[in-house]
């Protein structure tokens, strides 16, 4: 049976005790934005905060095609107005 390679787990110092994001002022805002807009695409899922985020992410790329996709439907049709 082949053993299956891994990627080496990295601890940011976001998931480290005693981190604080007061101290990086640019970054909490940041991170609130997150917090709304995660909330923004609805209900919470995933059994804990790394997988929500992930889920969240997947949520907001299929809100940008479908951003996306109306903004060439919008430019289709207003190239074609008078034809």
């Amino acid at each position: 049976m082949t053993q299956v390679r891994r990627w080496p787990k990295i601890e940011a110092p976001a998931f480290q005790a005693g981190f604080k994001w007061e101290s990086y002022p640019y970054v909490a805002p940041m991170n609130k934005f997150w917090h709304l807009w995660a909330k923004a695409l609805g209900e919470k899922a995933g059994n804990s905060d790394g997988e929500a985020d992930r889920i969240a992410m997947i949520r907001t790329a299929i809100v940008m095609v479908y951003v996306i996709t109306n903004i060439v439907i919008i430019a289709g049709v207003v190239r074609h107005w008078n034809d």
